[in-house]
């Protein structure tokens, strides 16, 4: 992944995709296990990327969408750690 991104954005250019999110989704878990990702330059700015994007904040959870049960549930019961 470290030698994959050394010229790219994101995972398959440019442009941020549902591939990014898969990976970064897992990767976040690192974070919170206060994972040095400093060996991994290219995936910690990538990582970076993603988990600065506006959709990836908590407070987007706040969004009629989640809180009216279109996601099966509210707010309340969804944590971003």
């Amino acid at each position: 992944l470290e030698d994959h991104l050394a010229n790219l954005e994101y995972l398959l250019g440019s442009d941020f995709s549902v591939a990014d999110l898969n990976v970064a989704s897992v990767l976040s878990l690192g974070l919170a296990a206060k994972f040095d990702f400093s060996a991994y330059p290219n995936v910690q700015q990538w990582l970076g990327r993603c988990t600065a994007r506006r959709s990836w904040q908590p407070d987007c959870l706040s969004h009629p969408s989640y809180t009216n049960g279109v996601y099966g549930a509210n707010s309340s019961q969804i944590h971003v750690g």
